[in-house]
């Protein structure tokens, strides 16, 4: 009996190094922004943390609010800005490429369950700001929609512009809200 309690005791052990590990790896992918805080990188803020996003997804969280101002942001290939419900991100007279020759993965729009007077993460590019070379330049995973507001803006060589699938079982049941609105926007492929 003593045996055996020894190796429950030993499995138990070895499962939780196991999920601290992944969970520790998993956290290490994300550069989070905590909900209902505001950040502000570039002008009127503070520089962009290069070190501390290199590598990582960019995630606002319920509530968060970004805003880049008149800088230069790079994302890593396959890596992409994710906002949760009540997020937004401002991105004004700026410029967001890839660190190489290889896309990053674009804005994702996630796990956003709408309650009563929820709204949609939300995308505000203004400015004369540029999104170059991304997967999939807007997509959702497991959420109600999402908002993309651009004005006087250039987006260039994106694999796919949206991706929003209506009819999944991640979406059953939920209302989806989303609004494309493009004013003196151009869109180019090298």
């Amino acid at each position: 009996m003593r045996k055996i309690t020894k190796i429950k005791t030993a499995i138990f052990l070895m499962i939780s190094i196991m999920f601290f590990a992944f969970t520790s790896q998993v956290n290490a992918q994300d550069y989070t922004i905590q909900a209902n805080t505001t950040l502000t990188w570039g002008t009127g803020g503070v520089s962009v943390p290069v070190n501390d996003i290199a590598n990582k997804n960019i995630v606002l969280e319920a509530g968060a609010t970004l805003y880049i101002n008149s800088t230069i942001l790079q994302m890593t290939q396959g890596k992409s800005i994710r906002l949760s419900k009540n997020s937004k991100i401002y991105i004004d007279n700026t410029t967001i490429s890839s660190t190489s020759s290889f896309p990053w993965a674009g804005f994702i729009f996630v796990n956003q369950s709408l309650n009563q007077g929820d709204i949609p993460g939300c995308v505000i590019i203004r400015n004369f700001s540029e999104i170059w070379s991304t997967t999939t330049l807007f997509s959702r995973i497991g959420s109600s929609g999402g908002g993309i507001i651009a004005t006087e803006s250039k987006f260039v060589n994106h694999e796919k512009f949206a991706y929003f699938i209506y009819n999944s079982p991640y979406n059953y049941g939920l209302k989806i809200y989303t609004q494309f609105t493009f004013i003196k926007c151009t869109f180019t492929q090298d």
